[in-house]
């Protein structure tokens, strides 16, 4: 087994996406993997210590972004441009230099995260040159992705047909969820394997019985707060009712690098991204996590597929979890069949006061969801649930990878 894997970031300790190679790396035993990372500007995160026995190779990424001009068509001329340019020169020179390094390292197979547009171009062209089996990499649909960088309608069409043939043309796809996998293996007929962000079970808390005693209600949220205007409905609601809850003060406990609409921080205890560990230490604390995704129908591709970390790890610390977004979201539907969580599927900031006060109100409701959650963590998120997937989509028995990688990660 010798894995060449093409990223737009290194495995590493100080990113979402590093964080999720880095423990994927732990499986696999010295020289068999090699990574050549193309990114945006040279990253500042590098290997962690026990990892730098892996080969890296760091190229510039060309420019992916379109800068905001005067006039919509101003900026389509533009990222039309950008993109022709880049797929006849920048690709091309990429492309031979990534396969020279493949060869050097002896690769058997192309590992590629399919991450921006830059990736999606690369991956089938690398593995044709290597003439070796692709296995592609998907955490979240590309979509969110061409919108956020302004690409032009007609380019949008290329890079996504290339997206699809490059998953066409996997033998197989880490996807990000179950229902991305399911959904996959129909329409590409790819074998889809979901490969979900795992922890170490030994860093579970054990399931909370009764809400917590005091006179302080915490709502606890970790991870990057995409979904704004959800985060809003949820303050606009808490402010509604002048933050009180079951007869108890509402405090909102942040663990992440930034906070959107800061304008509540009297309420707000922001503590800033912290090891994971520690994030885990502090919402088995608190007494509800809150899950916000995305009703704008914009992002329904990516409320669909995706299944963020932050509820691997709200699972993990043993609360029950308040999930706001649609009912169509792929953590929505996780939470619904494991019984796992309290859904408000409503933009009405009333409708989430509702949900909190009847979690606040109900004992049953709250032990039986938070026991719930502890299982379905126990039974689908744990490491040793991540190798075996990681094993299937590599193609390899499950004996070949670490075991320890528990005792190998930083955390």
């Amino acid at each position: 087994m010798k894995i060449l894997m093409l990223t737009s970031f290194p495995p590493c300790q100080l990113s979402t996406g590093g964080l999720v190679l880095d423990r994927l790396c732990r499986f696999l035993p010295r020289g068999s993997i090699a990574s050549y990372v193309v990114a945006g500007l040279m990253p500042d995160a590098r290997l962690s210590a026990d990892l730098d026995w892996i080969p890296v190779r760091y190229a510039v990424c060309p420019r992916q972004r379109v800068p905001i001009l005067s006039s919509k068509l101003l900026q389509n001329a533009f990222s039309l441009g950008m993109d022709r340019w880049n797929t006849a020169t920048a690709i091309p020179k990429l492309v031979r230099n990534i396969v020279a390094f493949g060869k050097t390292f002896g690769a058997d197979r192309l590992w590629c995260t399919l991450e921006g547009q830059t990736l999606i171009r690369l991956a089938l062209p690398v593995a044709n040159r290597l003439g070796v089996p692709l296995v592609t990499h998907i955490c979240d649909p590309p979509a969110w992705w061409l919108r956020a960088n302004l690409i032009d309608p007609i380019s949008q069409r290329r890079i996504l047909h290339c997206y699809e043939e490059s998953i066409r043309g996997s033998v197989r796809c880490a996807a990000a969820s179950w229902a991305m996998a399911d959904d996959y293996h129909e329409a590409y007929g790819v074998h889809a394997v979901p490969l979900i962000p795992s922890l170490d079970e030994n860093l579970a808390r054990e399931p909370a019985r009764a809400i917590s005693d005091g006179d302080r209600l915490i709502i606890a949220i970790a991870g990057k707060i995409y979904a704004t205007e959800e985060w809003s409905c949820l303050l606009r609601g808490l402010e509604s009712v002048s933050w009180r809850i079951g007869g108890r003060d509402v405090v909102i406990r942040v663990l992440a690098q930034s906070l959107p609409n800061a304008e509540h921080a009297v309420r707000i205890e922001f503590l800033g991204w912290r090891p994971e560990e520690e994030v885990i230490r502090l919402l088995s604390k608190a007494d509800v996590l809150y899950c916000p995704y995305w009703f704008d129908p914009a992002f329904e591709r990516e409320a669909r597929y995706g299944f963020p970390g932050k509820v691997t790890s709200y699972l993990a610390s043993g609360r029950p979890i308040l999930f706001h977004g649609p009912s169509y979201a792929s953590p929505a539907r996780f939470l619904e069949t494991h019984q796992a969580g309290l859904c408000c599927y409503s933009l009405e900031p009333k409708e989430v006061v509702r949900a909190l006060e009847n979690l606040v109100g109900d004992a049953d409701l709250y032990s039986r969801l938070a026991a719930n959650g502890s299982q379905a963590f126990h039974e689908n998120l744990t490491l040793r649930c991540y190798r075996k997937a990681f094993s299937e989509i590599l193609q390899v028995k499950e004996g070949c990878l670490v075991a320890d990688v528990a005792d190998r990660s930083p955390v």
